[in-house]
């Protein structure tokens, strides 16, 4: 879980740039800010009504800052008088190592790559400093220049997150970019699971999209403890600590039991090195082909194929039945 400290504030330095705390005294252009209808042409907030309302905004601001809640800085531009915008990082998700950017400039500042240069010092505190793992950035559909600024900063365009968003009405117009940690270097490590291991677990069980369980109650807490010592044996992958894939195999019933990745993990490999350790170990020890059951058009389904396993048939309520021998795991593992 990300642990926030932002005492004392992180000040940051670029070449043309202060960013600082806000301060009382940027009142006049907080309420420039967010008072001005160029700024806030598509944003969809209240603006301030006096500079009374700005100075309360600013202290709300400096609260949270306070509170470890959100981080926001004050856009300086050197060698030049007062306040060019702000940028922020909020709506922090401590376990999802995520947050979401925001940012506005005064138009006097706009076409000078300022929030160019600001961007690029905060994204940079935000992976190497803060340790996040995915920056998010919420801004209306038709936000050309904002968008513009966001692909020249690798953001990608989340439709998946959109969909979620626009189950809400107040979400329509809104589009979501994503920027994920390329650099993040948390080593996987892989061993044999524990019994201590089972809480989280269960949390990467039930965090799947796929293949998901009707009822999470029925594979309880002891199910996975029988799986995992008495009739087969498990496997995880840890990054910072925490367990974000799993893989059991049922020696008993020659059945891959269970081999399931968190989803903000897929992608990476570890499905893969989870997947062959687990085959390897089977194999050792039995020469009897090893079965599994998954959902038809899923990425699980590809997955399988992929690696080498036979669709033999149906199991269970309509899932693909494959089947893996000895002898073509022997001949993959060769190859």
């Amino acid at each position: 879980m990300l642990q926030l400290n932002f005492h004392p504030f992180p000040v940051l330095k670029t070449h043309h740039l202060v960013l600082r705390q806000l301060e009382r005294g940027d009142v006049q252009e907080i309420f420039s800010l967010r008072s001005d209808e160029k700024v806030n042409e598509f944003l969809d907030r209240p603006g301030a009504g006096s500079m009374d309302d700005a100075l309360a905004f600013i202290d709300k601001i400096n609260k949270g800052i306070e509170n470890n809640e959100w981080i926001y800085w004050a856009i300086i531009p050197k060698n030049e008088q007062g306040l060019a915008g702000t940028i922020c990082y909020w709506n922090i998700e401590k376990e999802k190592y995520k947050a979401e950017i925001g940012y506005e400039l005064l138009p006097g500042f706009q076409r000078r790559g300022i929030m160019q240069e600001a961007k690029s010092a905060v994204i940079e505190f935000g992976f190497s400093v803060l340790k996040l793992r995915i920056i998010d950035a919420w801004l209306h559909k038709d936000n050309q220049r904002s968008i513009k600024i966001l692909e020249k900063n690798n953001f990608i365009r989340d439709f998946e997150a959109e969909e979620k968003a626009h189950k809400d009405e107040e979400n329509r117009n809104i589009i979501i970019y994503s920027l994920t940690n390329n650099l993040q270097t948390d080593e996987m490590i892989f061993r044999e699971a524990r019994i201590v291991d089972i809480p989280e677990i269960q949390i990467v069980r039930n965090s799947v999209k796929e293949n998901t369980l009707s009822d999470p109650a029925l594979v309880t807490d002891k199910d996975v403890e029988d799986y995992i010592t008495r009739r087969g044996k498990g496997w995880v992958c840890e990054m910072d600590n925490h367990i974000v894939g799993f893989a059991i195999a049922d020696l008993q019933d020659n059945n891959i039991w269970a081999l399931f990745i968190h989803p903000e993990y897929e992608g990476k490999g570890i499905g893969k090195r989870l997947h062959d350790e687990m085959l390897d170990w089977y194999f050792a020890r039995t020469q009897s082909a090893v079965w599994l059951g998954t959902s038809p058009d899923t990425r699980a389904e590809q997955f399988y194929r992929n690696a080498g396993w036979k669709e033999v048939g149906i199991h269970g309520k309509g899932e693909i039945k494959f089947e893996m021998t000895a002898g073509e795991w022997k001949k993959g593992t060769v190859e």
